[in-house]
């Protein structure tokens, strides 16, 4: 991804996010949505995502990759959705826990 992107700022957030998927969802958040705007994707667990300006719900779901998938090894998959509710603000306050979202 930060080879050939020609954003700064989207290579900033690549460099300083722990995974791909944080930093996709922090570009797609920041500069490609909308209040009620929604994302989601699929986790092998819940993520801890500090940001004030997006509502976080998880679903479990049974999935069978395919014998050829070398990349998901799993027979449950964490479907997270993620709602944009506002303008983010430095001021963020952080998602809930791994731990707090299993027990919801």
């Amino acid at each position: 991804m930060l080879l050939n992107c020609p954003n700064e700022q989207y290579k900033e957030i690549y460099t300083e996010s722990p995974t791909h998927f944080h930093a996709f969802l922090d570009i797609a958040l920041q500069y490609h949505s909308r209040r009620g705007s929604r994302i989601s994707g699929y986790l092998v667990s819940p993520i801890v995502v500090d940001r004030d300006d997006v509502e976080i719900t998880y679903g479990s779901f049974d999935v069978h990759p395919p014998e050829h998938c070398n990349y998901y090894f799993r027979n449950e998959a964490v479907v997270p959705v993620f709602s944009k509710t506002e303008i983010h603000s430095e001021a963020s306050t952080r998602s809930p826990s791994p731990e707090e979202c299993a027990e919801q």
